[in-house]
Parts: structure tokens; C-alpha cells; sequence
């Protein structure tokens, strides 16, 4: 707490981390394992801990109120090697927590640009394995990593389920997500294709009459655990025009918010000209994309 004579502490719960972290047989200290605390109904841990070289937890942080719920959620992990436990605490049991790891469980994979190998190409090529299924705790159980300049990355520390796996050359051109499923046993290796970066897109919004719709806007398709990567919408200049630099080479779906008619391009691959598209816009379908009073608007 903060108050006029600085910066004060209590524990006021942190008792509720207290306990040990093992590997998969029951009976090895897990050292460095990574645990989190999380009062029902919230999305982000209130009190974290890491585990000592006997596997005792030792909280890290602030608790956030006395008070808290009896009902929580502990999730602990071993960063790149051991998958998560999921465990539903009391606040009121009064008895100290024993978290047992899963096995290691590590998934190899390649990936390409272009139908190639990178072979050293420059650029950063980082794979993502968001877990599926578990709506809030899906963050602490995804994976990520970078691949070797040949394309080749290993997943560790993967826990037993669904995984949707994504690749991204730069952050920018990303490959066609692939499901995976992890069980004790592991999982087959995963094969990513990012495809060549490709021409510029140049986009001319008009209406019905030819004319150009500035502050128009338009979406294009993009699917898997990347898709944030890139603006959900595109709005265009004073002249009606939107450049998108560039996209994958091959086909795209463009659309138009409340047309239920999308517009599909071709981007060819890199070197290759701007490819120009008209896109048209019904004038009951011009969009404002900033937050505007409600009361302050025209509607012609």
C-alpha cells in the first residue's frame, strides 16, 4: 500500500501460494517452476511465485486484497520444459499445495517461405501454438519460439490438448494455421508454409457513381493466432485510396463492412508491380471509423 509514509506490505494471502512444485514422478524437486495465482473470475494472476531448488514456492508480488475469493485457480509450469497443471484451490483448506508437472513434452517442426527452405534469409521467423479450449487460461498455456535461419523450431514445454500453430516471417506474412494435438505420448512434427511476400496492393473506393468514398473502409481476411498482427480495418485517404504494402503472393478476400459480397485478388510474388482494384461501396454502406458523439453526427 502507498500512503504518506511510503510504501507498505501485508501478506494478507500470500499463504495461499504456499507449497511445492515436482517433476512427472511425484517425488523430484521442480527448480525454477513458474506458478500463478488467479482469484475466480479474473483473467490475470493476482500473485505469482517461482519455486526453489527444493521445489518450495517462494511468492513474488503484492497481494491485492485480504479478502479474496475462496474459490482459485493455480497454474504452474516449467518454461521450455514442462507443461502446465491446472489446479482448483481453497482458500480455506489450510493445507499447503503440491503441484505435480506433467511429463516433458517438446514438439519439433520445420517451416518455408516461398515452398523453400529460409536457408539464412534475413528476418525473424517466430512460431506460436495457442491452446485451444480453455477460454482465459489459453494465454499461460500457449507456446511460442523462433526457428533456426534452415526453418527449424522445436515447441517445448507443451501441455496435453489442442493447439492451433502459426508462423510469421518479420511479423508480417504469416503461414496458413495448422491444428495440432498433444497427448503423454507427444505429437507428430508440424509443417508451416509461409508463402513469398507479394506485390503492393493499391485500393480505390468508389460508390455507385464512380466517385471516390473518402474515409472509407475495407477488411481483408486473416485467420489464426496471428491475425492481430495486421489492422481489422483498412480506411482509405481524401482520395479514396488505401495501400496496403504487402500481402502474401496468392489469393485474398476482400470485403466491405455490411456487404455480404466479398472481392477475391491475386498478389503475385515479389518483384512484381502494384496490383491496383476498385472496390465499390453502396452509399448506405460508408462507414466512420472514429468514436464520434452520437449526437454530433450527420447522416445525409
Amino acid at each position: 500500500m502507498m500512503g504518506m509514509g511510503g510504501i507498505s506490505s501485508h501478506a494478507g494471502g500470500a499463504d495461499r501460494l504456499a507449497g511445492k512444485v515436482y517433476l512427472s514422478d511425484g517425488s523430484t524437486a521442480a527448480l525454477g517452476a513458474q506458478v500463478l495465482f488467479l482469484p475466480a473470475h479474473r483473467a490475470t494472476p493476482t500473485l505469482v511465485a517461482m519455486s526453489d531448488a527444493v521445489g518450495v514456492l517462494q511468492p513474488r508480488g503484492l497481494w491485492y486484497t485480504a479478502n479474496g475469493p475462496d474459490a482459485s485457480t493455480v497454474i504452474a509450469f516449467l518454461p521450455g520444459s514442462s507443461g502446465a497443471v491446472v489446479q482448483q484451490v481453497s482458500s480455506k483448506s489450510g493445507q499447503p499445495l503440491r503441484l505435480v508437472l506433467p511429463k516433458h513434452n517438446r514438439v519439433s517442426g520445420d517451416l518455408t517461405i516461398g515452398g523453400k527452405a529460409p536457408d539464412g534469409r534475413p528476418g525473424v521467423l517466430r512460431v506460436i501454438a495457442t491452446f485451444q479450449g480453455k477460454g482465459y487460461l489459453e494465454r499461460y498455456l500457449s507456446v511460442s519460439t523462433t526457428a533456426d535461419a534452415d526453418g527449424r523450431f522445436s515447441l517445448a514445454g507443451l501441455t496435453s490438448g489442442d493447439y492451433l500453430v502459426q508462423a510469421s516471417l518479420d511479423n508480417i506474412w504469416t503461414s496458413a494455421p495448422v491444428q495440432l494435438k498433444v497427448d503423454a505420448s507427444g505429437a507428430s512434427p508440424v509443417h508451416l508454409a509461409i508463402p513469398s511476400p507479394g506485390a503492393p496492393l493499391q485500393l480505390h473506393l468508389v460508390d455507385t457513381a464512380g466517385k471516390a468514398v473518402p474515409g472509407g473502409s475495407i477488411a481483408v481476411d486473416r485467420i489464426g493466432p496471428m491475425v492481430a498482427l495486421w489492422p481489422g480495418l483498412w480506411t482509405a485517404d481524401g482520395q479514396g485510396s488505401i495501400v496496403i504494402p504487402t500481402l502474401e503472393a496468392g489469393s485474398h478476400v476482400v470485403r466491405v463492412p455490411g456487404d455480404p459480397v466479398p472481392v477475391r485478388v491475386n498478389i503475385p510474388a515479389l518483384p512484381a508491380e502494384p496490383v491496383n482494384l476498385t472496390v465499390k461501396i453502396q452509399p448506405r454502406q460508408k462507414q466512420i471509423t472514429e468514436q464520434i458523439d452520437p449526437d454530433n453526427i450527420y447522416a445525409p
